[in-house]
């Protein structure tokens, strides 16, 4: 890897330590004769804007310092190309480095970019179809899981308190914590939606719970709704969970912290490099922790398109 590392960092991540972990980091990496030059966001859309002026710059490392909502914003204009991507852990869930086995602390992280190597991964585009015209630039790119239904509800939620616009606001409660106080809080008023699913499995029709389309194995903060997924494979594993009654379901969602929630009948796993998704009535659609917009919806593999430093 050559050049300088542009960090980007979120100073409002992991609730008010980005700022200080970003210059941490960004002086270790200069102690390791690595230049660095740290851009600070201010608000939603940022990061996007500050990648999309240095790719035209030419930059070609790109660092960020946040959650997996800091790194879905800078998806859209390095998604395929030679841009080597780094993340530095300080979000509310941060799945993604957790599926790649980067360390959750600054300094691990560091480390990983002074002595790792770079990989190609896969990211997940979700294209509306009331506005699908067919070309690379339409839908909602995603690293970690699209989640349609029940859970896309709960990430609302979370987002809601993690905002600290609900009871549980961020200075009382974060993490996998507030996502599952999200879940008992929308359960009572959930119910299941009739739903046509297609994909490299063929078609089902039925009432479902959730369709989590999964590029990596959690969301939430490690509760894993798709534990066999991996970046690498070009294909996602899609978790759908039929209609279960609401005690059933609070008995099913514990599970998911180990995985073993694919083991009851009411949950199917399937391997697909594309989805569609057509309820009776539109569902929300969560990406990384972020709203994607309603369904129906087309969810696409982009195999090998982002090029990111993982550990060696």
């Amino acid at each position: 890897m050559k050049g300088e590392w542009v960090l980007v960092a979120n100073p409002q991540a992991g609730r008010g330590r980005g700022r200080r972990i970003s210059e941490q980091a960004a002086a270790a990496l200069r102690a390791h004769g690595q230049a660095v030059s740290v851009y600070l966001t201010s608000g939603p859309g940022d990061a996007a804007a500050l990648a999309a002026d240095l790719v035209v710059r030419g930059c070609g490392r790109l660092l960020t310092c946040g959650g997996d909502g800091t790194l879905n914003e800078v998806l859209p204009p390095i998604v395929g190309t030679e841009v080597e991507v780094g993340v530095i852990p300080c979000g509310t869930g941060n799945d993604f480095s957790r599926a790649l086995r980067i360390p959750n602390d600054w300094r691990g992280a560091t480390r990983t970019l002074l002595t790792g190597r770079v990989q190609r991964l896969d990211v997940g585009r979700v294209i509306p179809l009331d506005s699908e015209r067919g070309g690379d630039g339409d839908g909602r790119l995603f690293c970690t899981v699209a989640a349609c239904g029940f859970d896309a509800q709960v990430g609302q939620a979370f987002n809601d308190r993690r905002d600290g616009a609900g009871l549980f606001g961020r200075t009382l409660v974060s993490g996998t914590l507030s996502y599952l106080l999200s879940g008992l809080g929308r359960l009572a008023r959930y119910r299941p939606v009739e739903m046509r699913l297609a994909g490299d499995f063929g078609e089902r029709h039925g009432r479902y719970v959730l369709v989590a389309t999964g590029n990596t194995c959690s969301y939430g903060g490690g509760m894993r709704i798709a534990p066999g997924a991996d970046p690498r494979d070009g294909l996602f594993d899609i978790c759908i969970v039929e209609a279960l009654s609401k005690t059933t379901l609070l008995r099913v969602l514990p599970r998911l912290f180990t995985g073993a929630h694919i083991h009851h009948p009411a949950v199917r796993i399937e391997r697909s490099s594309w989805l569609r998704i057509e309820p009776r009535e539109p569902q929300l659609v969560h990406v990384d922790g972020e709203s994607a917009g309603y369904t129906p919806a087309a969810i696409e593999c982009v195999p090998g398109a982002l090029s990111m430093v993982v550990p060696g």
